[in-house]
């Protein structure tokens, strides 16, 4: 069946352009179906837009800067000179790959396939039985677009916990952090899923003294010998790693520009947190929410881990430092993580109090969820 509206007919319309919604797209049309596309951004999105290449990129050189820093733990091998990383000009080679990949895999495919591209916001209208979208161009003018199905595929976006004060403290995201132009002097990093891993990992390589305040274990939907092994490799790389930590404040000098996070662990107890210069939730998302996913059609997901940021000082290559509560026997199940709130601390047994500070600008930037 395919829906008309004044001339135009399409069997599907798919609202989103990201991965899920260029799979379909490319399906449909290769079934021979009339498929319309309607992005309100930029096209791609999350993962060559904000996600996958973005954090890929710097990674890639972070790991470069720290092979040749550690050539020196060879003998015979003189201290490299280390410079201070140019972030402007790595964030501008991030930026032109991620441009070069969105023209070749995105915007060329569609154009290769044949479907409908259309900017601007989608909004349902109509009925039940005979809906159809209103399509909001960036220029202000509307089209209405009738198809005889409709894919919801608008993604995520970062979201950040409610922890008191966060918001006015100002934090960055997974996605801010990858515009810094200054690798901060100090990070703190809220959660222990992949994206607090990937983004601890890349700021430490760069120069950045980090601290991760994990509430249960690093990788906690993972076996417990991949979070062992895990905390064994950051650890070794200078990243303090506090486990069992739930944070419960975050506030701002206003002389100093301080900012200073204050957690709970699981006996009850606090303790002050050490200075740093940025903030991000570095792990999780939720669904995007726009006129285009009214709450009746918003699409199910789950936010995987929680994230911010502070400091840490640590001595590099000085050797695993990771503070936790006792750990349990390999061949015992782990018990499921509780839903996150500042006065629930982690469901593993107590392990010592914390907290941790950071001196310096804090980009405000969205939010995130905590489930690690």
């Amino acid at each position: 069946m395919t829906a008309t509206d004044k001339g135009r007919s399409y069997d599907l319309a798919v609202i989103g352009s990201g991965g899920a919604a260029f799979a379909a797209a490319i399906r449909a049309t290769t079934l021979g179906k009339r498929v319309v596309m309607i992005e309100r951004g930029t096209i791609g999105g999350t993962c060559v837009n904000t996600g996958c290449v973005p954090s890929k990129a710097p990674l890639a050189a972070a790991e470069a800067r720290h092979v040749t820093l550690d050539a020196a733990r060879f003998p015979g091998l003189p201290l490299p000179d280390a410079p201070p990383v140019d972030m402007p000009a790595m964030v501008a080679g991030k930026d032109k790959l991620v441009g070069s990949l969105r023209s070749e895999k995105y915007a060329a495919l569609a154009a290769e396939y044949g479907w409908a591209l259309h900017p601007g916001e989608a909004t349902f209208v109509g009925t039940p039985t005979e809906p159809a979208l209103r399509v909001t161009g960036p220029d202000g003018t509307a089209e209405t677009v009738r198809a005889a199905h409709h894919l919801i595929a608008t993604g995520s976006t970062p979201w950040a916990p409610p922890v008191p004060g966060l918001q006015e403290a100002g934090y960055l995201t997974s996605t801010t952090a990858m515009e810094l132009d200054h690798v901060p002097e100090s990070l703190l990093v809220i959660g222990g899923g992949y994206v607090a891993m990937e983004q601890a990992q890349l700021f430490s390589r760069l120069g950045a003294q980090v601290t991760m305040l994990v509430r249960s274990r690093l990788a906690s939907h993972e076996e417990p010998e991949a979070a062992t092994a895990l905390e064994e490799i950051l650890a070794d790389e200078g990243i303090e790693i506090i486990r069992g930590a739930v944070p419960t404040a975050v506030r701002r000098d206003p002389a100093t520009g301080a900012v200073t996070v204050t957690a709970t662990t699981a006996d009850g107890s606090h303790e002050p947190a050490r200075p740093s210069s940025s903030l991000p939730p570095a792990a999780a998302r939720s669904p995007a929410r726009s006129a285009s996913t009214p709450s009746a059609c918003a699409p199910a997901s789950a936010a995987r881990s929680s994230s911010t940021a502070t400091c840490a000082p640590r001595t590099r290559g000085s050797g695993p430092r990771v503070t936790s509560p006792p750990t349990r026997s390999s061949c015992t199940s782990p018990r499921p993580t509780a839903p996150w709130s500042p006065t629930t601390p982690s469901p593993e047994p107590a392990g010592r109090s914390t907290t941790a500070t950071c001196p310096g600008s804090c980009s405000p930037a969205p939010p995130w969820p905590p489930s690690e």
